[in-house]
């Protein structure tokens, strides 16, 4: 049962009215995620919450699927661990994305009682598979998406489809991992005086000079990996977790003094966190890239209980970095 419905209980026997403890609710609710960001209630009549940066919402966290507050606006992603979620809980106004995260501890559990289902796990957490898909089972996906076009009268060009994806791949070479990294300047806050000094981050794929549109936290862990050519496993914990903090501290759009509550205040983050943001950033890339084989290569991927990459990122991108981050210390064998 969610929180609202706690806040009824207590109102029903008497030792505190919901319309006085609602915002206690709220700022109780913030408190006890693992990500904390800002937020501000806007309307404490229909309780509108505005947030800046991504909110992780897990299934305990609603009732019957609904949220005991509205969110208004949104600055970062939405990021749902759970199986049913309710409209009501989308945000009015939001500049990121609604990311499903799927529960890693029931698939785990699912499979063990279904069997084998290692390709459906792989594409639920885009994990590598060992071995390529069978040319049974590719004609098996054609034919399905087929009927679909079929049945639905979708018009889709094929032949398009198809020259758009071999001409990528024939041309693969033409993508390449760049990074732009500057100083800049920003105001401290309303409550502050002065500037600080911090860096504007942007990451490449293409040649067109589109960035990919990643939030703070996306960026630096997209850059803690492209720093690890040995790779990382998708459970973070100790030195790593500091080195992230200190990268996602010096980006010019982290969130102010928030730096623990972004990342949590212990040195570990989850794997489904994790799977989170290499989500977003995977998705990101595939907006200037269509095949998904050449997608992999600029993503973080792996294998599974293997660590993971990006392939892509150069020992040359990965000197620069440390010496515009001042990482020297962190990786000394990239001075």
């Amino acid at each position: 049962m969610g929180l609202w419905s706690k806040g009824v209980d207590r109102s029903e026997t008497g030792e505190i009215r919901k319309e006085d403890d609602l915002k206690n609710m709220i700022e109780e609710f913030f408190s006890n995620k693992e990500e904390k960001v800002s937020y501000e209630i806007v309307d404490d009549k229909k309780w509108i919450v505005d947030i800046d940066g991504n909110i992780h919402l897990n299934q305990s966290d609603l009732d019957d699927g609904k949220l005991f507050f509205k969110i208004g606006k949104l600055s970062g992603n939405l990021y749902f661990h759970g199986k049913h979620m309710s409209p009501s809980v989308i945000p009015d106004q939001m500049e990121g994305d609604i990311i499903f995260i799927p529960d890693e501890e029931e698939l785990a559990r699912t499979r063990g009682q279904k069997g084998n289902r290692e390709e459906e796990l792989d594409d639920l957490m885009h994990a590598l598979s060992e071995n390529p898909p069978s040319k049974s089972k590719v004609t098996k996906l054609l034919e399905t998406a087929f009927t679909e076009c079929l049945a639905n009268g979708y018009d889709i060009d094929v032949q398009e489809i198809l020259t758009r994806l071999k001409e990528e791949w024939e041309n693969r070479d033409r993508f390449k991992l760049n990074i732009d990294i500057k100083q800049t300047e920003y105001n401290i806050g309303a409550h502050h005086t002065g500037k600080r000094e911090k860096l504007e981050c942007n990451f490449f794929i293409s040649s067109d000079d589109i960035p990919l549109k990643l939030s703070a936290i996306e960026k630096a862990v997209y850059l803690l990996y492209i720093l690890h050519p040995e790779g990382l496993p998708l459970i973070l914990q100790g030195d790593v977790v500091r080195t992230l903090k200190k990268i996602y501290n010096k980006l010019q759009d982290a969130v102010p003094d928030e730096v623990n509550g972004i990342l949590g205040k212990d040195d570990f983050i989850r794997d489904t966190t994790i799977n989170g943001y290499r989500f977003h950033i995977r998705k990101e890339i595939h907006k200037q890239i269509s095949n998904d084989k050449i997608v992999d290569k600029f993503a973080i991927e792996g294998k599974r209980d293997q660590p993971f990459t990006v392939e892509k990122a150069t020992d040359d991108l990965r000197k620069e970095i440390v010496k515009l981050l001042g990482l020297e210390k962190e990786f000394p064998n990239l001075v």
